[in-house]
């Protein structure tokens, strides 16, 4: 089957991490699958911020500050994702680089979960420039990013009445 298919297929959201780091490369890749993203009219309105290391570790303690928990599972990296706020469809963009995030990880071998809180850690306006976000930009969603600790679990069924078929 085709590989593209099969990541889509197999993705499945990680919820445990080893504590092994990303190495940057997988990282890098990742995150350049996130800018290859289509975004309306081609405006790319989407900023990242790209968070490993030492810097996982201040994030991790700036989110049990603000929520009383670790959102990230323990993830060893996480990309946070903003639009900007003029944009045609920041939310639309931003998520679209989210799925291409998420899904490069899983060809990558990485596991990854689509984490939503950056909406409740930014809802302020510039609540992000310290951790380098431009101003004129909202939160979209982040990226827990790391090995998984264990098997993948499986997928639930797909709804059914999702899809309708015109043929005429």
């Amino acid at each position: 089957m085709n590989e593209v298919i099969c990541a889509i297929e197999g993705r499945r959201s990680i919820r445990s991490y080893r504590t092994d780091p990303v190495p940057e490369e997988k990282l890098e890749a990742v995150v350049k699958a996130g800018l290859m993203a289509p975004s309306a009219m081609n405006q790319q309105s989407w900023h990242f911020v790209v968070i490993s290391g030492k810097g996982a570790e201040r994030y991790r303690t700036y989110c049990i500050e603000k929520l009383g928990r670790d959102p990230y599972y323990g993830a060893p990296a996480m990309i946070l994702v903003f639009g900007k706020k003029d944009a045609i469809a920041p939310v639309c963009d931003g998520s679209l680089a989210i799925g291409n995030l998420l899904l490069a990880a899983k060809a990558l071998g990485l596991g990854s979960c689509w984490i939503h809180c950056v909406n409740d850690l930014f809802k302020e306006e510039n609540a992000a420039a310290e951790w380098g976000v431009p101003a004129g930009y909202r939160p979209v969603g982040s990226v827990a990013l790391g090995f998984p600790a264990g098997e993948a679990p499986a997928a639930k069924p797909r709804k059914e009445g999702t899809v309708t078929r015109i043929t005429e």
